[in-house]
């Protein structure tokens, strides 16, 4: 149930396991448009998948067809606000519309993101109308940009079961999860949602860290790429760690649960460790702001300013929570605003009034004053040193993603003045 993104990459993912699959939801444009194999979402390997497989997946607004399927699964990502709070009204009204529809007996299993506490609400909600329906939480746990490979190979499996002294799950649904061939937690639905929000807590955390280490090279004159390589050989750090310094955490996912912890009420007492990182976070702009003042503006009274990247991480077309969208805001009204994004075609235009998009990563360079990285492509990383000179009136470049790290900090070419974070 539920055509977001991870629907979509989960209908996708069952059937290639060889599964028949019902993939439900209400807006019949998105059901349409799925059948013909055309996505909302950008995902790498998703319409080679679907092309495969695509034979047994019925796209529907009838969620009646929910009767024959003996275990459901609502896949629908929690939608954010503006203040970065879920809204979990979508996720009852999908619940409400499925209910009368699942199999006598059957075995109702939440993906969904949600707040600690809300999975007894909705199975409180399912006993009143369905007390024959059995009710599971599967902890989601997919990243934008490597959604079908977390889905087909993911390192391990978190279920919420409503009992935690009968972790027993329905042969139904231990059987297909199996399937994936990785440890399997089970453990109450709290720990479960909390585990779900712990897991984005330290990666928050690991961002906090960073950029954190990278404020204090730039301070003492230490590099940290030199300083990487050996926090990830240590085995309490590790090789897979967030040791990128950016502009803070980005996207919407990591927020809700940050914003949810830190909205516990005053007697659970929030940790203060939650606030910190929140308000640090915040703040990880301003090094932006000081680069582009100290590199741009003190030079150029009104300069024309180039864009890599919109979207707030490769791989994805989102916008939600972009430093893209900051920086568009912070200069708007004091430069002229070229960008390019690989996706950029496919953004909504309403939130890129205020800026000219260019068709390719050379053209959004001309007659710029400076360049400003802000999204981590693998495309950015091809990079001609000489055409970019040549093609920008003042060849500064501003990396807050250290994608070019490598590339230019040694470049010869002393006419180009290259800033990146942490060195």
């Amino acid at each position: 149930i539920g055509h977001s993104h991870m629907g979509i990459v989960s209908s996708v993912g069952w059937a290639s396991l060889g599964y028949g699959v019902i993939s439900v939801d209400k807006d019949e444009n998105v059901v349409a448009s799925l059948g013909r194999g055309v996505f909302p979402v950008l995902e790498p390997h998703l319409e080679e998948l679907w092309k495969k497989h695509h034979g047994r997946i019925t796209y529907s607004p009838d969620f009646s067809l929910l009767q024959d399927c003996p275990l459901v699964i609502l896949v629908r990502d929690t939608p954010t606000n503006d203040d970065n709070t879920g809204n979990t009204d979508v996720l009852v009204d999908l619940v409400t519309r499925a209910l009368p529809h699942v199999a006598q007996n059957g075995v109702f299993v939440s993906m969904s993101q949600v707040p600690v506490g809300f999975s007894r609400k909705i199975i409180a909600h399912i006993k009143e109308k369905r007390p024959d329906v059995q009710f599971f939480m599967w902890v989601e746990t997919f990243v934008f940009g490597e959604a079908i490979k977390r889905f087909l190979e993911p390192e391990r499996i978190i279920v919420g079961v409503p009992d935690a002294s009968n972790k027993k799950l329905p042969d139904i649904f231990n059987e297909a999860l199996q399937k994936f061939n990785c440890p399997i937690l089970v453990m109450g639905l709290e720990s479960a949602e909390l585990t779900k929000a712990a897991i984005n807590v330290y990666l928050a955390s690991s961002v906090t860290f960073t950029n954190t280490l990278a404020d204090l090279c730039e301070a003492t004159g230490a590099d940290i790429d030199e300083i990487v390589p050996a926090l990830q050989l240590d085995r309490r750090i590790g090789q897979y760690a967030y040791l990128r310094p950016s502009l803070g955490i980005g996207g919407g996912n990591i927020e809700r649960d940050l914003a949810m912890l830190g909205a516990l009420p005053q007697n659970k007492k929030p940790p203060m460790f939650i606030h910190t990182i929140v308000d640090y976070n915040a703040r990880r702009f301003d090094w932006l702001k000081e680069k582009i003042e100290e590199l741009v503006f003190s030079h150029v009274e009104h300069p024309r300013i180039s864009l890599w990247g919109l979207a707030y991480k490769k791989n994805t077309k989102s916008l939600k929570n972009s430093p893209a969208l900051k920086a568009i805001a912070l200069l708007k009204d004091r430069a002229t605003l070229t960008a390019y994004d690989p996706m950029s075609k496919e953004m909504p235009t309403d939130q890129l009034e205020n800026i000219v998009i260019a068709p390719d990563k050379y053209t959004v360079l001309k007659d710029a004053d400076c360049l400003i990285v802000l999204t981590d492509w693998d495309e950015f990383k091809e990079f001609d040193i000489s055409k970019a000179a040549a093609l920008m009136n003042k060849p500064v470049i501003i990396d807050t993603v250290k994608l070019l790290s490598q590339t230019l900090r040694n470049n010869s070419r002393s006419e180009i003045i290259y800033c990146s974070m942490g060195s």
